[in-house]
């Protein structure tokens, strides 16, 4: 089975409606949506993209992105998201990490 691709997508500098249209084919042909994620409150860039295209029929995926300097959670907390996106990755499924 073909992997599937991880796209590294940026939305831009916040507006909706700045987010280019190679960024929105990706996210609207990618089934699975990565969004940092810090724990506390919703993702800001995800609350972005929302603002541009639906997302009820993807599979949105929060990664925790920790605000610390400590090598060790953040080397941990990156294995746990790389983990979790290779794993999509070897179903054959596309992922849009917003960032």
């Amino acid at each position: 089975m073909e992997k599937g691709t991880l796209y590294g997508v940026s939305i831009g500098p916040g507006e909706p409606e700045l987010i280019t249209l190679k960024a929105l084919n990706i996210i609207s042909n990618s089934k699975y949506i990565a969004t940092p994620h810090t724990g506390t409150g919703d993702s800001l860039a995800l609350s972005i993209v929302s603002q541009a295209i639906d997302l009820s029929d993807k599979e949105i995926m929060k990664l925790e992105f920790p605000m610390t300097k400590d090598k060790d959670i953040l080397s941990k907390s990156h294995q746990v998201a790389a983990d979790a996106i290779a794993e999509v990755l070897d179903t054959g499924n596309d992922v849009a990490m917003l960032n």
